[in-house]
């Protein structure tokens, strides 16, 4: 009798201990979960930033030269870069710095002449 009580007190300091580790792992599976969500919305946001300088590098004037950026200071506390061709000087246009284009141009043989 004695021992079947003792024997049943280890068992529920053991269903304890199992649902005190089931808590652990639950809360670790939502911090990792955060984490997933966290570093996937950095890479969209990459991806965006990436897709927006290929469009940039696509509007090179007539030189195809490389496209330079000056930085720009903004009144609004925020700032852009100036996308310039390194060899003509000619303005590109601008990438705020979130990534986002402000401005493209395309441009022709007569705009540069």
């Amino acid at each position: 009798m004695k021992r079947e009580v003792k024997i049943k007190d280890q068992i529920n300091k053991i269903d304890k201990g199992v649902a005190y580790w089931n808590i652990k792992i639950e809360k670790m599976q939502k911090r990792v979960q955060a984490e997933i969500q966290k570093l996937e919305d950095e890479k969209t946001t990459l991806e965006m930033k990436l897709s927006t300088l290929k469009k940039a590098r696509s509007k090179r004037c007539k030189h195809n030269g490389k496209i330079i950026k000056r930085y720009n200071a903004r009144s609004d506390a925020s700032f852009e870069y100036f996308l310039i061709c390194a060899k003509c000087d000619q303005w590109i246009g601008s990438q705020r710095f979130d990534g986002s284009v402000k401005c493209l141009v395309s441009l022709t043989e007569k705009q540069l002449e």
